[in-house]
């Protein structure tokens, strides 16, 4: 195998070393939430919570106390979980769903986003956003109470590279660019 083909080997070997992604879960304690207006609502509470640059959301769990107020149902308070950019994916919950009358409702649950295909990604602002909203305006201010319990969210931060490996990736585009330049140097020329 030529030498300039093993250095690149190398080189490519290189670039695939970086530190794995970290995992990590975010606890968020809920108590006496509103739920007002649909979707986008000024009036609604939005949360919002650092998880890193790039996080990947992989799974959800609850455990939370919920209330409608006649004539709004259970099965109409929802969150929207996402990114800052709520164009770019996320999900929405109802944790009272099929549910269609006022009351209360004790509810808990975990769901894997990556087996059901709900994972999701973060922005560069690493912001996860909750908005507790309803599915439909009935009038009332407020339709609704998340009146406790907690939600946790699992994520894994994007890879980075270790100081190492990023060394490593340096020294071998080095050696490429090198080998390139001997090589080109070595080459015969045609002239016409």
């Amino acid at each position: 195998m030529p030498r300039f083909l093993l250095k690149s080997l190398a080189a490519v070997l290189c670039l695939g070393l970086g530190a794995g992604a970290h995992a990590a879960t975010r606890d968020i304690p809920l108590s006496s939430i509103a739920s007002s207006g649909l979707l986008g609502a000024a009036g609604n509470t939005v949360l919002s919570f650092q998880l890193g640059a790039g996080a990947h959301v992989t799974a959800m769990r609850w455990e939370l106390d919920i209330e409608a107020f006649a004539p709004s149902w259970l099965s109409e308070l929802r969150l929207a979980v996402s990114g800052s950019d709520i164009t770019t994916g996320g999900l929405l919950f109802a944790p009272g769903e099929g549910r269609d009358a006022a009351g209360t409702l004790r509810a808990a649950g975990e769901l894997d986003l990556l087996e059901s295909g709900l994972d999701f990604h973060l922005g560069t602002d690493g912001i996860l956003r909750l908005e507790f909203h309803e599915a439909a305006g009935d009038g009332l201010q407020p339709d609704g109470i998340w009146r406790s319990g907690r939600l946790s969210f699992d994520s894994a931060a994007a890879p980075v590279p270790e100081p190492a490996s990023l060394t490593m990736m340096v020294a071998g585009g080095l050696l490429i660019a090198a080998a390139r330049r001997r090589r080109l140097r070595h080459t015969p020329t045609s002239n016409p």
